[in-house]
């Protein structure tokens, strides 16, 4: 089984999430892709929505696509979450899966810092996303997803928070949740992504 972990915070899921994710599973063949939603994520500061809220809205997002599985597993252990803890997990649990770790390539030079960087590449092969905007350029022979889509989690909140639609950015289920909880009503001072 060759198997994508997609992982972040997701606050809120939205379709550049989904269709880079699709994007990576059919270039590198993955047979499945698990969206793993951070308790928090160690390099970002910041305030998220609530862990429950963010799981409810990731599952109302893909629930219909059998490409997509969504593992809690982040959520409920003590934070800080980190990547290597996660895919040394994620390897016990489906053993003998072939590892592909999606990461966006806004990451490409913190990914030397991040804990156990070494065994991390060892344990997952890495699928970069190309951003919008970015210079990024490959030199480790690794995967890169070039379609660039311009959508970012920041942008919907503040759109939320200044009265503007955010309908077509996020899926419809997500959107209700958003509605329904009355998220991301105040303008951020910093950013989350």
């Amino acid at each position: 089984m060759k198997l994508g972990i997609f992982g972040g915070t997701f606050d809120p899921p939205h379709h550049g999430h989904l269709i880079l994710a699709h994007a990576a599973a059919e270039q590198a063949g993955l047979d499945q892709v698990l969206l793993i939603p951070a308790a928090r994520n160690p390099y970002k500061n910041g305030v998220c929505t609530a862990g429950d809220i963010r799981l409810s809205m990731l599952k109302a997002a893909v629930q219909d696509d059998l490409l997509f599985v969504v593992d809690e597993r982040e959520l409920w252990r003590p934070p800080p979450s980190f990547t290597i803890d996660t895919v040394e997990d994620v390897a016990r649990d489906y053993n003998g899966a072939k590892l592909h770790l999606i990461v966006g390539a806004d990451n490409f030079s913190q990914l030397n810092s991040w804990r156990r960087a070494a065994d991390l590449r060892r344990a997952a092969r890495i699928i970069w996303l190309a951003r919008p905007g970015s210079s990024f350029t490959n030199e480790t022979g690794e995967m890169v997803v070039n379609r660039q889509i311009e959508i970012s989690a920041t942008d919907i909140r503040n759109r939320v928070a200044s009265g503007r639609s955010i309908r077509y950015l996020v899926p419809e289920r997500v959107l209700q949740i958003i509605d329904a909880f009355h998220l991301y009503q105040t303008p951020e001072t910093t950013s989350r992504t």
